[in-house]
C-alpha cells in the first residue's frame, strides 16, 4: 500500500495579532503611521502549529473563544 499525500498540512505555523488601545492608534496602524509600544499589544492565537490531515481522513477543531480555531 502506498503512502498518499496530505490534503491539508500545516507545519510550525504562527499567528500573531496587534491588539491596539484606541480606534486612532488602529488607524494609524492601518495607514502604516508609528504607532507606540505603549499603544499597541500582541496576542498570540496559534504558535507552533503543526499537522497534516491525509485523504478520507476527518478533523475538527475545538476549544474556547479567542484560541485560534478560525485561524488555523
Amino acid at each position: 500500500m502506498s503512502e498518499s499525500q496530505p490534503v491539508i498540512a500545516l507545519e510550525g505555523v504562527t499567528k500573531v495579532f496587534d491588539i491596539f488601545s484606541s480606534p486612532r492608534a488602529r488607524i494609524a496602524s492601518t495607514l502604516g503611521l508609528p504607532v507606540s509600544k505603549k499603544s499597541r499589544s500582541s496576542f498570540v492565537a496559534v504558535q507552533d502549529i503543526t499537522f497534516s490531515v491525509n485523504p478520507g481522513e476527518r478533523v475538527g477543531l475545538v476549544g474556547r473563544n479567542g484560541a485560534g480555531k478560525s485561524t488555523v
